[in-house]
């Protein structure tokens, strides 16, 4: 897939987060599967991109510090903080060309960014409440294998 799609579909799911609706069990099958394909880009698009930088143990540590942001975000701020989690993401991938020119702060700025969103994601996905878990993970996982699908056809 090209750096300018998946750039878009951070700015537009972190657009999507603020507006999401948790009322019907099919807005939640919506949530998770944009949440699973959101996992889907960070874990083999994102990430592995980052880390093959050079610099593996700082951004090791940058991906657990962003973790660690991203469940503050998730706490004291829901909506939008991670908006602004998936904006920025978002950004960066697009800035540094899917990480192709990407210095050493650009790479730790790209693996907290990464930890936090895929935190979140995971958080959509595996909510702490079992009466809609069904359809959020349902969805999570339609998402994850769309976006591994999507990642084989190039």
């Amino acid at each position: 897939m090209s750096v300018c799609f998946w750039t878009i579909f951070c700015l537009v799911y972190g657009l999507f987060l603020i507006l999401k609706m948790k009322k019907s069990k099919y807005g939640l099958l919506q949530n998770g599967i944009l949440a699973g394909f959101a996992v889907s880009f960070f874990c083999l698009y994102f990430l592995p991109a980052v880390f093959s930088k050079g610099i593996f143990y700082v951004t090791a540590a940058g991906v657990l510090a962003g973790v660690a942001f991203g469940t503050a975000m998730e706490k004291r701020y829901p909506k939008w903080g991670s908006c602004i989690c998936f904006v920025v993401a978002g950004v960066v991938w697009g800035y540094s060309q899917g990480m192709q020119r990407c210095g050493d702060m650009i790479a730790l700025l790209a693996a907290l960014c990464g930890g936090s969103c895929l935190y979140l994601s995971c958080a959509v996905i595996l909510p702490e409440d079992n009466k809609y878990g069904i359809w959020l993970g349902l969805g999570g996982i339609l998402g994850f294998w769309f976006g591994v699908w999507l990642g084989f056809l190039k």
